[in-house]
């Protein structure tokens, strides 16, 4: 279960920082099967607790008091609670001491094991979600045949929540006079790009947006809310990118086709806007200068 391996990654860590703080009290972190994966006594780890046992086979809270430690092999007196992540106990923390003096303790030190636990699970969905719309921005750009899987790319996008039937066109950004070696080099600039668009509302809800090679590629809803022309929204994204950054951004913009190829049909359109036309850094084929420059470069 990747919940518990998450927990296996961060226990040492979570007992040596809770142990600063609770006057060094001995704590321990153990797994569904009752074996102690931390502990502030380092000899006990990988050994049996029975303590934490019998919490994971009863789900309920195992207090040991000083005269009931004999019963409890491998355990020492203290306070043993479940680690709940939703409906699944997925290990133990004990910490050692008079139960009547860590109670309070030990109920810190699991609320903060959860915790983390559940900002860890959060982030895999989130990740799960960015990686599905990442894969369905490939598929629709670069699938030839596109025609045949549009039934495994709805499904794929009623996963994410995505409405593939919104009219959306093709926006991309690409970062002038900037050589990327690296593309986790460029992956960091394109966090900081897509930070930006969401701080600004630049993104709203409708758009969907990935990295393709060295484009940020976004595909706006349309048509855009609160702006008279969609250059008005590029030349501001343009502009407010350089001033906070520094990056000179040259966008492309293709137009609406419909259906899923068109997807596809938009981005083209806009990545030979930008091989055209090396110095605007605006390109948008609404402009009619812009359509007869494209037009023209169709030409055989």
């Amino acid at each position: 279960m990747e919940v518990s391996m998450h927990l296996r990654e961060i226990a040492q860590k979570i007992v040596d920082a809770t142990m600063e703080v609770i006057d060094n009290r001995n704590v321990n972190i153990m797994d569904r099967d009752g074996m102690i994966i931390a502990s502030g006594e380092k000899n006990r780890i990988n050994t049996y607790h029975k303590g934490a046992d019998d919490v994971i086979k009863s789900g309920k809270i195992i207090e040991i008091y000083p005269e009931e430690v004999p019963d409890y092999p491998g355990a020492k007196e203290g306070v043993n609670l479940p680690i709940r992540v939703g409906d699944k106990t997925v290990g133990v923390v004990g910490v050692y001491g008079h139960p009547d003096e860590v109670r309070i303790i030990a109920n810190l030190v699991k609320k903060a094991v959860e915790l983390n636990l559940e900002q860890h699970l959060l982030s895999q969905q989130v990740k799960l979600v960015t990686d599905l719309k990442q894969q369905i921005l490939r598929k629709l750009i670069y699938d030839k045949n596109l025609e045949k899987h549009d039934e495994e790319i709805l499904c794929l996008s009623k996963l994410v929540n995505l409405d593939l039937n919104v009219n959306r066109y093709a926006i991309i950004l690409e970062v002038k006079n900037y050589s990327i070696q690296d593309s986790l080099e460029f992956l960091k600039i394109a966090g900081k790009l897509e930070d930006f668009l969401l701080a600004q509302h630049y993104l709203e809800e409708g758009d969907f947006y990935g990295v393709l090679n060295q484009y940020l590629v976004v595909f706006k809803k349309f048509p855009v809310a609160g702006f008279s022309g969609e250059q008005d929204l590029l030349r501001l994204i343009s502009q407010g990118i350089y001033r906070q950054y520094g990056y000179e951004i040259r966008i492309a913009r293709g137009s609406f086709h419909p259906g899923l190829s068109g997807y596809g049909k938009s981005y083209q359109e806009a990545r030979t806007l930008l091989k055209i036309d090396d110095d605007d850094s605006v390109r948008d084929i609404s402009e009619l200068e812009v359509q007869v420059d494209y037009l023209l470069n169709q030409i055989s």
